[in-house]
């Protein structure tokens, strides 16, 4: 959504989100409003592959795990993922 509503005004490449993820911090992803902005979460993560080749599948699974812990319930997180 920053790059969609120009509220991140440089490159794509250049977005803070790559830089914290270089350097290990938590970070999780998601779709603001995908009624209004037209993003699905499938589509968010296939940007920050394609912008960044480099990233891993260990990073999306980072990515997932910190979404879980931080964004998430974390308690119906876990009911959900044990069924």
């Amino acid at each position: 959504s920053n790059l969609l509503l120009k509220t991140f005004p440089g490159h794509p490449e250049m977005h803070p989100v790559f830089d914290l993820l270089k350097r290990g911090e938590p970070v999780a992803i998601g779709t603001d409003d995908p009624l209004l902005l037209g993003q699905s979460l499938s589509e968010e993560f296939a940007f920050l592959f394609a912008v960044d080749r480099k990233l891993s599948e260990a990073t999306f699974e980072k990515i997932q795990s910190d979404t879980r812990s931080r964004v998430l319930c974390p308690k119906v997180c876990e009911r959900s993922f044990q069924n």
